[in-house]
């Protein structure tokens, strides 16, 4: 029985196109809501709206209160945006 070879990883992982891809992603699949995060996520997890994909920002303190309500979460360091970076 002929034995076949594991595939191969790539040899360097070129990170700044892994990171663009991981932006370009959250950017198409995540509803941006902006500081309304920590708000929105209790709305989904008790059921008030609808589960869904966001993204936004949340101060220290709506963190440690999304942690204390069991709610997963993560942080995800993003770029700014062109029009961010303009103002």
């Amino acid at each position: 029985m002929a034995r076949t070879e594991p595939e191969r990883l790539p040899d360097s992982i070129d990170y700044g196109k892994l990171a663009k891809e991981i932006v370009d992603y959250v950017n198409k699949n995540f509803e941006d809501v902006g500081s309304n995060f920590a708000e929105e996520a209790l709305r989904m997890h008790y059921g008030v709206s609808e589960k869904k994909n966001i993204k936004g920002s949340a101060t220290w303190e709506e963190e440690k209160m999304l942690r204390n309500e069991q709610i997963e979460f993560f942080r995800l360091p993003m770029p700014r945006s062109e029009d961010d970076k303009n103002n």
